[in-house]
């Protein structure tokens, strides 16, 4: 599954955003991707667009975590219609 880029954030997060995936009820979802360098590595987390619950978040504290979900609130939709044109 390839990530294609979304947009990168004044802090060198990363946004990227999945190919359409399918769960077993058929709907179509994507899932978008945060990415944050940090000295030892990356903070990561990603969340299913349109359902809009962070998963396997590593290093972000809960403050991090809702900053991030304000800019999944603005790019979730445009990334799942960016996905199904590909």
């Amino acid at each position: 599954m390839e990530h294609h880029p979304y947009i990168t954030l004044n802090d060198d997060t990363e946004i990227t955003y999945s190919d359409i995936k399918t769960d077993e009820h058929g709907n179509e979802y994507v899932t978008v991707y945060f990415e944050t360098p940090v000295p030892n590595g990356f903070h990561s987390m990603q969340v299913d667009y349109p359902k809009g619950i962070p998963e396997k978040i590593v290093g972000y504290s809960q403050q991090e975590i809702k900053s991030l979900m304000h800019h999944y609130d603005k790019v979730g939709h445009n990334a799942f219609e960016f996905a199904k044109e590909k």
